[in-house]
């Protein structure tokens, strides 16, 4: 019994916070070493290929027309000189390297799954508002009747004298 407030002081200062436990970790070095083995990079490589093509032409084009005659025959001959032309392709691939921050999709994977129930529990709220409003709109319903039928009541010998004939059940 003597030594219960000791052990009550042993036991509320042993707590470690996660605070205590981070500073503990970082001084000691081993933070980053849980960090990395906990949530490693993903790493993803994109490779992507590019064709260009260039097309080139060298020289200049011309027309030569020749004529040869023999006896009584004339014959024409048309040259036509075209420039060369050169077609140069070019293949670019270029590399694109992606890392992914594990830890950070870990926490919002997180934030997302407490977002979601947050929601459910409003949507859940929203409903028994529903049902709760319809409610009172049918007692509303009902209570405009019941106004309706009262003011009935109370009116009725004065509302049966602007009928001009006697209905014999009703009036006495």
């Amino acid at each position: 019994m003597k030594y219960t407030p000791l052990l009550l002081i042993l036991f509320f200062a042993s707590c470690m916070t996660t605070q205590k436990a981070t500073s503990y970790l970082e001084d000691k070095g081993e933070l980053p070493k849980i960090c990395a083995d906990k949530f490693p990079p993903k790493d993803s490589i994109v490779i992507r290929d590019s064709i260009h093509t260039d097309t080139v032409y060298q020289g200049e084009s011309f027309f030569d027309t020749v004529y040869t005659v023999t006896t009584d025959t004339v014959t024409r001959t048309i040259t036509k000189v075209l420039p060369a032309k050169v077609i140069t392709k070019t293949n670019v691939q270029t590399k694109e390297v992606f890392r992914e921050n594990t830890a950070r999709v870990v926490q919002l994977q997180g934030d997302v799954s407490n977002c979601i129930e947050e929601l459910n529990k409003k949507n859940k709220q929203v409903t028994e508002l529903t049902e709760q409003s319809n409610g009172w709109k049918k007692k509303a319903k009902q209570r405009w009747w019941l106004i309706i039928a009262l003011i009935v009541l109370l009116f009725r010998k004065p509302l049966l004298s602007l009928i001009p004939y006697k209905i014999p059940f009703i009036s006495k």
